[in-house]
């Protein structure tokens, strides 16, 4: 299962997928839209040929990113890493002055770890459990 992490940037969102070997591919830009999550989640279908994935993301964006809602919507598995730990992980992984996309990469290989999986909140189709984001 790959996943694909997703960090605020300068100009837009950046979104890192990492596969499930730990491997990060090349970073995607992607603007703050509804069009531009919609043209995300096609791309990420398309070169993932049918393998599912899911999406990982602070919790801050989760709640005012379209990619999120736009994800839910479309089926995919969205993970939501609490700030904290977000801003914890940054500052011991020297992350915090680094390009966007190391962030995004170090988002997506989260779920990977027991120790992380167990902080972070994972939203899923069909889960009736779960609160509205919006």
């Amino acid at each position: 299962m790959s996943c694909v992490g997703i960090w605020l940037g300068r100009r837009g969102l950046v979104a890192v997928a990492v596969d499930g070997h730990g491997r990060a591919g090349a970073p995607l830009r992607v603007a703050r839209t509804d069009d531009a999550a919609h043209a995300l989640l096609a791309y990420l279908e398309a070169s993932h040929r049918g393998t599912a994935f899911e999406l990982v993301l602070p919790d801050r964006l989760g709640r005012e990113a379209p990619v999120a809602r736009v994800a839910l919507d479309s089926g995919v598995a969205l993970w939501l890493v609490p700030d904290g730990l977000v801003d914890a992980v940054r500052a011991v992984g020297a992350l915090v002055n680094s390009p966007p996309p190391r962030t995004a990469a170090a988002l997506a290989r989260m779920p990977a770890a027991p120790v992380f999986r167990a902080q972070l909140h994972r939203f899923g189709p069909g889960d009736q459990r779960q609160l509205s984001l919006w």
